[in-house]
């Protein structure tokens, strides 16, 4: 049976890589023949996911470098680097990183919004950007991390649904610019996952109600979406806000 997901030979850097879907990914896109590009904020995490990853074969090898994406200013060293550590341009990129802070509006603050927009949504264009570039990419395929909160934001998420809007909003724009350097634009948008995020707002309201029919994701069921965007079988879709909220109650 042909497998119609098939990611051999291809080069993929991937953020947020050193944990949670960032890291289910990065891991996922390996076993399948991909040569991944991990990185993170964490050098010990990463050398962790690392370890995970299935030994290269055929050529194929998996590299990381640790970046702060919350400073955009050192994008264009990122991508360079994950080009040329073995010269080969990219085949897709997968935006996973990035940050949530609940806070009522009484204290939110102008630098938590830039911190969020910074991290979560600049940086997304940045990367998006600096891929773009001829000498950085072979077309394929780039995929963000969105948010149901883009769409549905409960309580004290004006800062990370924003940012999150802004990254929909910015798919559909840029699959209109990119489409003729044969690169996809989409976006992934996970309700409640099983990732450190979701353990961390337990610890802050303690009882969340999950407010999805088949209950919280695993970090899986969205890398195995963004699988399959990055393949040749989603070669018809771009400029798609995708939503993966396991049957969200309204």
């Amino acid at each position: 049976m042909k497998n119609i997901i098939d990611l051999s030979g291809r080069k993929i850097l991937v953020t947020g890589a050193s944990s949670g879907i960032g890291r289910e990914t990065a891991m996922l896109l390996g076993s399948m023949g991909a040569s991944v590009v991990l990185t993170g904020r964490d050098e010990n995490a990463l050398t962790e996911t690392l370890g995970n990853m299935p030994e290269g074969g055929g050529g194929k090898k998996h590299y990381f470098i640790t970046c702060d994406l919350s400073q955009p200013d050192g994008i264009a060293g990122l991508v360079e680097e994950a080009v040329g550590f073995d010269g080969k341009k990219l085949d897709g990129l997968v935006h996973c990183a990035g940050i949530s802070v609940r806070m009522p509006i009484k204290n939110l603050n102008c630098d938590l919004l830039e911190l969020l927009m910074r991290t979560n949504f600049y940086s997304f264009v940045e990367l998006a950007r600096q891929y773009s570039f001829r000498k950085n990419h072979n077309g394929g395929s780039i995929v963000a991390v969105s948010s149901m909160s883009a769409i549905a934001a409960d309580r004290g998420q004006i800062a990370y649904a924003a940012s999150k809007a802004a990254i929909n909003a910015s798919v559909v724009a840029m699959s209109k610019e990119l489409a003729k350097k044969k690169i996809r634009v989409n976006s992934v948008m996970p309700g409640m996952v099983n990732t450190r995020m979701l353990q961390q707002g337990y610890e802050v309201f303690g009882e969340l109600k999950i407010n999805q029919l088949m209950g919280p994701g695993e970090p899986i069921d969205i890398a195995n979406m963004i699988a399959f965007l990055l393949s040749d079988a989603a070669k018809f879709i771009t400029g798609a806000n995708l939503e993966m909220d396991g049957g969200r109650i309204c």
